[in-house]
């Protein structure tokens, strides 16, 4: 902030998710301003003090060439005032454009009751908003595709052409020019690297940027360079252009363009409406020719899938498409390409000619501005599933992992792409480009070092880096009792599932709740939940599972009202919950979260290492075990038992790193019928609880 002030520069900080962004905007940053306004009038007097300091000390130099010691030097005053913005991306604010033309559709739309409730809430929403900022409603879950059709979205927006945006009422370009004046501009890394995607086009010119959260940067990147090509995209391509029944088609961007053509007078529009009809129903009809070979595509696909066994996860099969699994039968494929392919080219052909018939008209048309809006993003939609959809069928990049996934049912075929490597993309698209960027998070270092994460973003070989391991402010050694479990049988085990269930059971039973298990999977949190949840509620404990008892949201807020509580959860319950107090007073960790080994870009990024287990997986499983661990103290007087319920931690040499990664604890190693006893003990309001088998420091079972 003072370099910001003083400089009068942009300085760019990026976190993980909307959440947290909000959290800084709205809670971190607000703070800042009110003690900055006290302090600022201090530090300005002060300053002042200093600079009449360092000028007395010029002046005795000068008097005495002779003099010795250090000349006083004037500070930076700490700046009573700094302007804060909060950027995100499109998709969180409301398109003026898309709003006035769904709610023109008049009673011939076919709105679906979700549609009408949205429209509902936003007019009145927007006679007092200044944002847009689809944060400040309350949407439930059915409501979400509806604003999907409202809001601003990727490619849905010609600024020279949108008349809200010339008229400075478009939300989203009123949040950027707020962005350009501000001294610190908070972001999300989705939105920040999709900045990089757009050259700048996104954020205003920054040269100094802090990405909170840094250890989700290289999968972000990986989702902001790659794509994924469905037929729900192509679907919703074609539908921008004529639904396939002949209602859909009269609200057609083709249909509307022939009519306002029709009662537009003047030789110009005659011209462009003769240009219109040649070319009108070829497009039409190519519309329903791409219709029929996407959906055959998409099943080519998915057999294909079938035929070549890709690894089947809970919910979907995937299949990475190497050289050698594209064999014979792929072909087939490619024939199928073709044919989707050739309709494709024939529409982008089709909406070229619309748009020249279209400048030629002029301005004497009415709503020339939205039509052509509408054109130049269907030809933008319609080059980006034809490029990319090509290079994964016929024209595989070696830079790009690329893989098939297909719903268990075959509802849902996607083609997808992924860079191999995004270190050098970081490097060169934002790293060399700014003079300072400090990547922050606690779950960045592995065994006390950043060698791990600086090889995947491309900082190993910089010189320039530089480092800081900071240790935590918490009393960890006395506040944590670090349980290891070592007749626990190895998750490949047989009797490992029951052994689970009963530690479980008698664990919290003996702590009466208070519990969060992590899980690595959906499966595996099933099946647990259906064995623990009668006996511990017979014991007065409630058992909340995730996706069973309802949203993230909904069971973390029961979680922390009911104090006698066992909330099993996996994914995003591994970092982001932050429960303080005693509602969370015990953590336990089922199996190490190692990733899927057959996933197709964990896989490829593995071949890259002489030992792709201990190069890859492991340093990566560690970081994310670390998040896990780190819900458990979230505040100086937190105290807590972490128990990991995985013998591999004490039966493979890796495992040492696992411990030995986290800050020192009191650590306990022993069977699991000692486990509910000694963490009731640890939480006992006692002071200084003994602990038998009490080891401490960096490698606690040394």
């Amino acid at each position: 902030i003072i370099h910001a002030v003083t400089r009068g520069e942009t300085v760019v900080v990026s976190t993980a998710t909307i959440n947290l962004q909000d959290q800084l905007f709205r809670k971190d940053i607000p703070d800042l301003q009110r003690v900055l306004a006290l302090v600022g009038e201090r530090g300005t007097r002060n300053a002042e003090r200093g600079r009449e300091a360092a000028d007395a000390g010029q002046q005795a130099a000068a008097d005495d060439p002779a003099a010795h010691g250090p000349r006083p030097t004037a500070r930076a005053p700490i700046p009573a005032h700094f302007d804060a913005a909060l950027l995100k991306g499109r998709a969180n604010y409301l398109c003026l454009r898309r709003w006035f033309a769904l709610r023109r559709g008049g009673p011939e739309a076919r709105h679906t009751p979700e549609d009408a409730q949205v429209l509902a809430k936003t007019l009145l929403w927007l006679q007092e908003t200044d944002t847009g900022d689809r944060a400040e409603l309350l949407l439930l879950p059915a409501e979400q595709a509806a604003w999907g059709r409202l809001a601003e979205h990727e490619g849905a927006c010609v600024a020279a052409q949108c008349p809200f945006q010339k008229r400075g009422q478009c939300f989203l370009y009123r949040a950027r020019r707020q962005a350009e004046s501000a001294h610190v501009v908070v972001v999300n890394h989705a939105l920040l690297l999709s900045d990089l995607g757009t050259d700048g086009g996104v954020l205003p010119p920054y040269q100094h940027l802090i990405v909170d959260e840094a250890h989700h940067l290289e999968a972000e990147a990986t989702k902001q360079f790659g794509f994924e090509v469905d037929a729900a995209r192509l679907a919703l391509h074609l539908d921008a252009l004529g639904k396939g029944d002949a209602a859909a088609r009269r609200e057609s961007t083709l249909a509307e363009l022939r009519a306002r053509l029709n009662v537009t007078r003047g030789k110009a529009a005659r011209e462009a409406k003769a240009r219109a009809d040649d070319v009108a129903e070829p497009i039409a009809r190519a519309i329903e020719e791409a219709r029929a070979a996407g959906a055959a595509f998409f099943l080519h696909l998915a057999a294909f899938a079938e035929r070549h066994g890709g690894e089947r996860g809970a919910y979907d099969q995937r299949l990475r498409l190497t050289d050698g699994v594209r064999g014979a039968d792929w072909r087939a494929v490619e024939a199928a390409w073709d044919l989707l392919h050739a309709p494709l080219l024939r529409i982008a052909e089709g909406l070229t000619t619309l748009l020249l018939a279209l400048d030629a008209v002029g301005d004497e048309l009415e709503g020339r501005e939205d039509l052509v809006m509408e054109l130049t993003l269907a030809g933008r939609a319609n080059a980006e599933i034809r490029l990319h959809t090509a290079a994964a069928v016929a024209n595989p990049d070696p830079a790009m992992v690329y893989w098939i996934a297909a719903g268990a049912a075959r509802e849902r075929v996607s083609l997808n792409a992924a860079p191999l490597h995004v270190g050098e993309l970081l490097q060169k698209g934002l790293f060399d480009t700014k003079r300072g960027v400090v990547l922050t998070s606690a779950t960045l270092a592995t065994e006390g070092s950043f060698g791990f994460v600086r090889e995947r973003l491309g900082l190993d070989r910089s010189k320039k880096v530089r480092e800081l391991l900071v240790p935590s402010p918490f009393d960890y050694e006395r506040n944590v009792l670090l349980y290891l479990a070592d007749d626990m049988p190895e998750p490949s085990s047989p009797g490992y599932q029951k052994r689970l269930n009963e530690a479980l059971i008698a664990l919290c039973a003996a702590t009466e709740g208070r519990a969060l298990v992590l899980f690595t999977s959906y499966n595996a949190l099933q099946t647990t939940y259906r064995a623990i949840k009668a006996p511990l509620e017979r014991a007065g404990v409630l058992v909340l599972g995730q996706r069973i008892d309802g949203s993230p949201r909904q069971i973390l807020d029961r979680f922390r009202a009911n104090p006698r509580a066992v909330l099993l959860g996996t994914s995003s319950f591994w970092e982001g919950v932050d429960v303080v107090g005693d509602a969370l007073s015990v953590l336990a960790i089922a199996k190490l979260p190692f990733a899927v080994p057959t996933d197709p870009v964990f896989a490829a990024r593995g071949e890259g290492f002489d030992d792709p287990f201990l190069g890859y997986a492991v340093p990566g499983a560690i970081l994310r075990f670390k998040q896990g661990f780190g819900r458990l103290i979230r505040s100086a007087g937190d105290r807590g038992v972490c128990a990991v319920l995985d013998r591999r931690v004490l039966s493979k040499r890796y495992g040492r790193g696992f411990i030995a990664s986290l800050p020192p604890c009191t650590a306990r190693r022993g069977p699991l019928d000692d486990l509910g006893p000694a963490a009731a003990a640890w939480l006992r309001p006692v002071e200084g609880p003994q602990v038998a088998g009490r080891r401490s420091g960096r490698d606690p079972l040394s």
